[in-house]
């Protein structure tokens, strides 16, 4: 029992570890979009990047 205790344990913190960092495919498209603009409008990107950092400033 206690075999398949930490076989259980170590499975769950690997899934737990890996669901931190799922970038899905609908998530990448999303960045690239949004940098595409930074890169296209340096007003936006300045805009986006206070908002983002100071509070809406």
């Amino acid at each position: 029992m206690e075999l398949y205790a930490k076989l259980t344990l170590r499975s769950l913190t690997a899934l737990k570890m890996a669901s931190k960092c799922s970038f899905t495919l609908c998530k990448l498209r999303f960045l690239d979009h949004f940098f595409l603009i930074m890169k296209h409008n340096s007003s936006f990107a300045v805009a986006s990047v206070g908002a983002t950092f100071f509070g809406g400033l």
